[in-house]
């Protein structure tokens, strides 16, 4: 009888390892969700397109309070939803006013958000960096919202002909780096 208790103890703790090791082997393949800010898509155009919010996501308490914050602020466009334009590698000088680098980004965490951009030239200089109004998320925003962080560089005469990256940072840490050509006219 006792010989049979030791089996059944043994085969119960051989299953316990197994479990523990099909358990540890799942964790470990899956990554862990993000804790910030990400960036759902990044492109380059030559300005963003500024479209009407539907009424839907307007009557939205979370999203109207937001939208009631830009207003009290002056934004321009606190009812739209702005979208990068075509997408571009390639900016000629004297045919185009400037690059814009655009992020969509989404889960967002209640707080502010500081984010701003790096435009590296050839070489990696001149570094030129343009900042992005500070955002405050509010507490209530939906979940699934997402807010479009733009910012531009005006091909103007300190602008070198060249291979350029556009980074994106947000909260300090660079999210995207997106790669362009500058052409001389």
């Amino acid at each position: 009888m006792a010989d049979i208790r030791d089996f059944g103890r043994a085969a119960l703790a051989a299953v316990g390892l197994l479990l523990v090791a099909l358990v540890a082997g799942c964790a470990a393949g899956r990554a862990p969700p993000p804790s910030g800010p990400v960036v759902a898509q990044a492109s380059l155009s030559t300005g963003l397109v500024h479209r009407p919010m539907p009424a839907a996501r307007l009557a939205d308490p979370g999203l109207r309070a937001g939208i009631e914050e830009c207003e009290r602020s002056g934004g321009p466009h606190c009812r739209e939803i702005s979208i990068p334009g075509e997408p571009r590698e390639s900016f000629t000088k004297g045919v185009d006013r400037q690059v814009v680098a655009a992020a969509i980004v989404g889960g967002l965490k209640p707080g502010l958000m500081v984010a701003d951009c790096h435009f590296v030239g050839p070489s990696g200089l001149p570094v030129i960096p343009v900042s992005i109004p500070p955002t405050n998320v509010p507490a209530n925003l939906p979940a699934d919202q997402t807010i479009t962080l733009s910012c531009p560089l005006e091909l103007d005469d300190s602008v070198r002909a060249g291979g350029w990256q556009a980074e994106i940072w947000i909260n300090g840490e660079r999210k995207i780096s997106l790669p362009f050509t500058v052409k001389a006219d």
